[in-house]
Parts: C-alpha cells; sequence; structure tokens
C-alpha cells in the first residue's frame, strides 16, 4: 500500500508549475491556452486545499498564530506560490499580443477570468 503525503504531492505540484512557468517566459512550450490555465487552476487548488487540510480541527486563535514550530512549510509553501504565481502573471503579460492574434474570442476571455495569482491569493487569504 502506497501513502501519499498532501504536502509532498503538493510541493511535487509546485514544482512542475515553475518548470512550466519558466517555459511559457523562454518560449520552450507552445500549447493550448485553455489546458494552460486548467493547469494553473489544478495546481492552485491542490496547493491550496492543502494548507487548508493542515488548518482544520485547531481552535480559531491558534489558527492564524505567528510563526511557530510546524508552520515554516506552509509559509515557505505560500511564499514560493505567490513568487511564481507573480511569475507566471508576468509570462501572460509578456506572451498576451500573440495570444491574441493567434486564439479565438473564448480564449481571450478565458485566459484572463483564470488569472492565477488573483486566484492563488484568494484561496489562500494571503
Amino acid at each position: 500500500e502506497i501513502k501519499v503525503n498532501v504536502r509532498n504531492l503538493a510541493f511535487f505540484f509546485c514544482i512542475c508549475h515553475i518548470v512550466q512557468t519558466f517555459a511559457w517566459i523562454l518560449g520552450w512550450e507552445d500549447g493550448d491556452i485553455a489546458f494552460q490555465f486548467k493547469f494553473h487552476f489544478e495546481t492552485c487548488t491542490v496547493v491550496c486545499n492543502s494548507f487548508k487540510k493542515g488548518e482544520r480541527g485547531k481552535p480559531e486563535e491558534t489558527r492564524n498564530a505567528p510563526l511557530r514550530k510546524g508552520n515554516t512549510f506552509n509559509i515557505f509553501m505560500k511564499t514560493l506560490f505567490t513568487l511564481f504565481g507573480i511569475l507566471a502573471n508576468f509570462s501572460d503579460i509578456l506572451t498576451f499580443p500573440s495570444r491574441l492574434s493567434n486564439s479565438s474570442l473564448f480564449s481571450f476571455s478565458f485566459c484572463w477570468m483564470e488569472n492565477p495569482l488573483l486566484r492563488c491569493l484568494k484561496l489562500i487569504h494571503l
């Protein structure tokens, strides 16, 4: 029986997401816009849910406590995830003209609706 640690899985998604973000910036990957933002959404959801799972069942006063033992991982992951969320948005801005000329109206509206950084900040509640 293989047990999957949710935090390890979230960290794996983070690494994959960072690699894909740099691939977009450098132009190595030229995939479908809908797939790219589906990947953003799934990564945000998995990582943010892993943070929330660690906070269930704790008293309200300790839930948002400052740095304490066992909370370092969450702070590190939130910081890391926010940083590459900003990077992803930066790459979106750089590639926007080519997306506008090559994509359909649906893809154009979809890429602005599924903003990875805003979704990340909303779910993590930084």
